[in-house]
């Protein structure tokens, strides 16, 4: 039986394994030049089950905002298709949002703690994934960079900082490198069945 949860009506793909795409009700127009791939944080507890909840959300008619993924501890939720513009960290044209289940408070310490080292090596090869595909370095820029023209990944606060259109600071106790050490060490797939594209995942 399927999970109880928000309807997938589309699937996403990933290395060969598949995600569920459950879309959000804020999906803006084209884009094909991606620059930056941003990191945010949701304000949720970083559990299972989280993605779905905050795709869910995203679905809402109160929902102000959209990002193109979610990630928690045991499932990457596709919400908007990397061709389509998310409302996620203006200006959001040329941009891929990526949400982490993470309640943006608390001791730092927390982003070391096993949920999220499970859901941040979840995300690295997402991230690294959608690098490759739309050539952006595997570096991180800060608001400096991001208003000199630099491409690469980088975080809602960095975005804010840069730009002053909102006024995140997400994901709140973050270190860059606890992503960009493991973007240098992604050694195994995370996805059942990736390496094997005759049987491919189905999740849900």
């Amino acid at each position: 039986p399927r999970p109880r949860g928000p309807r997938s009506d589309r699937r996403g793909r990933l290395r060969g394994a598949l995600m569920d795409y459950i879309a959000a009700r804020l999906i803006g127009g084209r884009q094909s030049t991606i620059n930056r791939i941003v990191i945010h944080g949701t304000s949720s507890a970083c559990k299972r089950g989280g993605a779905r909840g905050n795709a869910a959300w995203f679905q809402n008619a109160k929902a102000r905002g959209s990002a193109h993924y979610v990630v928690d501890p045991g499932e990457i939720v596709q919400c908007v298709p990397e061709d389509r513009v998310a409302a996620h960290a203006p200006p959001n044209t040329g941009s891929i949002g990526i949400e982490l289940c993470d309640p943006n408070a608390g001791d730092p310490l927390r982003w070391y703690d096993p949920a999220h080292t499970e859901m941040l090596d979840r995300a690295a090869p997402l991230v690294r994934d959608i690098a490759a595909r739309h050539s952006v370095p595997l570096v991180w820029i800060d608001h400096r960079q991001i208003l000199a023209g630099q491409r690469g990944i980088t975080s809602h606060h960095e975005v804010t900082l840069a730009y002053g259109q909102s006024t995140h600071t997400d994901p709140v106790g973050w270190q860059p490198e606890l992503l960009m050490a493991r973007l240098r060490h992604v050694w195994t797939p995370i996805f059942p069945g990736a390496d094997d594209r005759s049987e491919e995942r189905r999740v849900g």
